[in-house]
């Protein structure tokens, strides 16, 4: 992935685990999206929290979780 992200604009994520990869690989927020139909809280937050570019939101129950779990409020 390292490698890889050298010639990608970027990376897109479903999982908590794929996001802290990334992270651990030092790929930066702007260059990472989320999407997915199982994001989580703790996704939410660690997204936010590490300034990923985009999420991508199925549904306006979703957007709920999201505004609910980002108590930074930095959307």
């Amino acid at each position: 992935l390292k490698n890889l992200s050298l010639w990608v604009d970027g990376f897109d994520v479903s999982s908590e685990l794929e996001l802290e990869q990334l992270i651990q690989l030092g790929v930066p927020g702007n260059k990472i999206t989320i999407s997915g139909p199982a994001k989580t809280n703790r996704l939410f937050q660690r997204a936010v929290d590490y300034g990923v570019r985009a999420m991508h939101l199925d549904s306006l129950d979703e957007l709920k979780v999201f505004l609910k779990s980002n108590k930074n409020n930095k959307t």
